[in-house]
């Protein structure tokens, strides 16, 4: 993809300028990323593998948006995700799941330095299991990493080096709603995820 190639004027008289600028965006990312989710003495663990298709371009090139963006069609994955612990009522939870998940990528080309941001989520709830004291075991719908559990939040945004070739980060933060985060990814131009 070319953002603009300008030519100047061509004189046959005199010399011949050219100003010319390239900059190739793919049209898909590929992705992977795991993490951890902790609060009141539970642990959720993931790992995804995904792939985000460009959907928007901003402003003659100002931004790119890839994945999730109302249609669901822009980006689809899998994640494999577990949960155990006791909870502040002593009851021990457990279960584990394959989850289909969404992604987004946007690259701020216009920004100085060029930065991104990036975040997933789980579209489905599972089934887990609580064993509470002198109970007998239960099941109930849990949704995974329902807060803002996969994004970027210290900073909101990261550079990107120009070469485009990987896109890579690690956080961790408190949620919105006090969870504790920490989490990696990983993306690559193309449509096959990068290895563990």
């Amino acid at each position: 993809y070319v953002d603009y190639l300008d030519a100047g004027t061509l004189d046959p008289g005199g010399p011949v300028e050219v100003e010319a600028r390239r900059e190739c965006y793919p049209e898909t990312w590929a992705g992977r990323a795991s993490g951890t989710v902790t609060n009141d003495g539970l642990t959720e663990s993931w790992s995804a593998t995904y792939t985000t298709n460009r959907f928007h371009q901003n402003g003659g090139g100002a931004s790119y948006g890839y994945g999730l963006e109302g249609d669901e069609g822009d980006s689809q994955g899998t994640m494999q995700w577990s949960i155990s612990g006791t909870n502040g009522g002593g009851c021990q939870v457990s279960g584990s799941a394959t989850i289909d998940v969404v992604a987004r990528l946007d690259l701020f080309a216009a920004m100085e330095p060029k930065s991104y941001a990036t975040d997933l989520r789980p579209v489905e709830s599972t089934q887990v299991t609580s064993q509470c004291p002198g109970q007998a075991a239960t099941t109930f719908t849990y949704f995974p990493l329902n807060c803002d559990c996969a994004a970027m939040r210290n900073p909101f945004t990261e550079p990107y080096a120009p070469s485009l070739t990987s896109i890579q980060g690690a956080q961790s933060y408190t949620a919105n709603t006090g969870e504790g985060v920490s989490w990696a990814w990983k993306l690559v131009p193309g449509s096959t995820p990068p290895p563990p």
